[in-house]
């Protein structure tokens, strides 16, 4: 037996070598295998490129860090070596222009992305305007109107620094613009120049609002179109009791709700350039002010407001008190931003609110800032510091 055992180790020493080293192959096999799929690329192709203006391409992570510019001469191109599993964006500029697009690389070893690029234009003429709506409320002798436009761009090309002309009324007063630029006046109202490209298909929004104070118990708002409009309307608070005498291209469209409440509509679609619409309104002379309050919970409550905090009038108030209306306005602005972000609230009605509340935001720093103030020759009060979180 001893011999026979003898005899039968190295044939299991050999056995045991070969199938470690099967084993060791294997997994060899399978860690390069592993390796080889950890990275990939995107192939990317431009529809639209002229084959001759520059075209520059880059590569984004996820932590918006760039990881691979270049310059191509050709509508297709690839970047390689990228890790499976993660998100990136190639962003490729053409005549001045960002077009992005997202794709992650997974499962596959090469994912392919199309990017539709055009032509470049600063003309307004494939400018339409999808939706025109003016909310009119009224003051004390005076009506409050706040206009929401949406441009769409309904041509082949990017338009790009483009003047977009705005009628306004004559006598206006008080306007406000929800945008810190991209303003300029003119005779028939002002220019409005998107900060952005507007790519074909795409759309922008402006908000504004005014004054009017007519001297008369009848106003002719009239409106003007310098493109061709679709859906056109006009919303007025039944609570306001404003009457409508006359009307031209609009028609009357019922009540519809809002916010628990309702809402006064006239209407009209499709305007081509050149037309234009009007409607006038009495019952806006004397009487109280009828304010729209945010109440911070997504809902519009039309109350009467006096001379306490909201409604404060006059030039006679304290500094204290102006600045206690400061600070509760900035708070109800804040609140209103905040209900936006929490989508408790409309993009029109968001913009309705706050563009009033700013309104009487300026109104009261403007009154404290023609406050006198009183000085002691021990100490002076230091400047004033406006409050933040406010535009």
């Amino acid at each position: 037996m001893s011999s026979s055992l003898r005899a039968n180790i190295p044939r299991n020493l050999i056995y045991a070598l070969l199938f470690s080293t099967l084993i060791y192959t294997l997994v060899t096999l399978s860690i390069g295998v592993a390796l080889a799929q950890e990275t990939g690329s995107v192939e990317v192709s431009v529809n639209g490129y002229d084959g001759s203006s520059v075209l520059t391409a880059a590569l984004v992570d996820s932590n918006r860090s760039v990881l691979e510019n270049k310059t191509v001469n050709s509508p297709s191109f690839s970047f390689s070596n990228l890790a499976v599993g993660k998100q990136y964006t190639v962003i490729v500029k053409y005549k001045g222009i960002d077009y992005t697009t997202p794709v992650v690389v997974v499962n596959q070893t090469s994912r392919k992305v199309a990017i539709k690029v055009s032509d470049v234009t600063n003309s307004d003429d494939n400018v339409f305007v999808s939706l025109y709506q003016m909310a009119i409320d009224r003051g004390v002798n005076y009506l409050n109107v706040t206009e929401y436009i949406r441009f769409t761009n309904n041509g082949s090309s990017v338009i790009d620094n483009a003047s977009i002309k705005i009628a306004m009324p004559a006598g206006y007063r008080n306007f406000i613009w929800d945008q810190d630029c991209c303003f300029k006046a003119a005779d028939f109202g002002f220019f409005f120049t998107p900060t952005e490209p507007l790519l074909p298909n795409a759309t922008k929004s402006v908000n504004f609002a005014y004054r009017l104070e007519p001297t008369t118990d009848e106003y002719k708002l009239s409106k003007q179109f310098y493109y061709e409009t679709g859906d056109v309307y006009v919303l007025m608070n039944p609570n306001d009791k404003l009457t409508v005498t006359d009307h031209k291209n609009l028609w009357e469209q019922g009540q519809v709700p809002d916010n628990g409440g309702s809402l006064n509509v006239w209407g009209a679609s499709s305007f081509y350039k050149g037309e234009d619409v009007s409607i006038t309104i009495t019952g806006y002379k004397g009487g109280s002010e009828l304010n729209i309050v945010w109440i911070g919970t997504g809902v519009l409550a039309a109350v009467i407001v006096g001379a306490v905090v909201y409604g404060f009038k006059g030039n006679r108030g304290s500094v204290e008190k102006l600045e206690s209306e400061e600070q509760a306005l900035t708070s109800v602005l804040k609140q209103i931003d905040k209900d936006y972000a929490a989508k408790k609230m409309e993009e029109v009605e968001y913009y309705k609110l706050r563009l009033k509340y700013k309104e009487r935001l300026d109104k009261v720093r403007r009154k404290i800032q023609q406050q006198p103030r009183k000085e002691t020759s021990k100490s002076k009060k230091s400047p004033r510091k406006t409050p933040k979180g406010t535009k």
